[in-house]
């Protein structure tokens, strides 16, 4: 039996470091729930597999006019997403800024030019593959599965969306606002410290 997959994504970051820690919480709740391990209802009925899942960031992560952005040639985000463990985020750097993050971090970079495949899914802003589950890695008007490929509409800043896939079909598509109780995840916010850091020794040596 396949297991389910469940996509929790983000949208529209803009450069919100500060939110990331608090975000976190909201996406390992998520997280959790979609991933534990079903209970078998009698011994000749084995439980369905654990469900899989994958966190992406579809884009627009970095703004040019957020200091730690510019200074950092919009690398920032996608550092502190590899902290988060997200699988994979739509990114628009330079060679140079690309080659700097893959070299360091297990995240995938999606570009124009550069889809990749996470766990058998195939993520681009391209041409789907009719033969593999397709992610496209940019917000559409709603979400929709057909022809194997995943669409998925944007959420707010602080906003995590959750798509729920059973084999090729999807069941369900929900937004989670992040809760103004949050409370912020130590280990996210000691990796929004470092980026920072580096994006001030960066704007020091000018």
């Amino acid at each position: 039996m396949e297991a389910p997959l469940t996509v929790l994504y983000t949208y529209g970051l803009r450069g919100d470091l500060a939110s990331l820690p608090r975000l976190f919480t909201l996406i390992r709740q998520l997280r959790a729930l979609n991933s534990e391990a079903a209970v078998p209802v009698c011994e000749d009925d084995p439980a369905p597999p654990v469900g899989r899942v994958l966190l992406l960031d579809l884009g627009d992560s970095c703004a040019p006019d957020v200091w730690h952005c510019g200074v950092s040639g919009g690398l920032s985000m996608p550092l502190a997403f590899d902290g988060m463990g997200y699988h994979a985020a739509t990114v628009s750097l330079t060679p140079e800024a690309r080659a700097r993050v893959s070299e360091s971090t297990q995240l995938k970079l999606i570009d124009a030019d550069h889809p990749a495949e996470v766990d058998g899914v195939w993520l681009t802003l391209g041409a789907p593959r009719p033969d593999q589950l397709t992610i496209r890695m940019q917000p559409a008007e709603f979400a929709d599965l057909t022809d194997n490929l995943l669409t998925l509409p944007p959420v707010k800043a602080r906003q995590v969306g959750e798509a729920r896939l059973r084999g090729s079909m999807l069941v369900s598509h929900m937004v989670y606002d992040l809760p103004t109780n949050a409370l912020p995840d130590p280990t996210i916010a000691g990796v929004v410290d470092l980026v920072t850091s580096e994006a001030r020794y960066r704007q020091k040596r000018g």
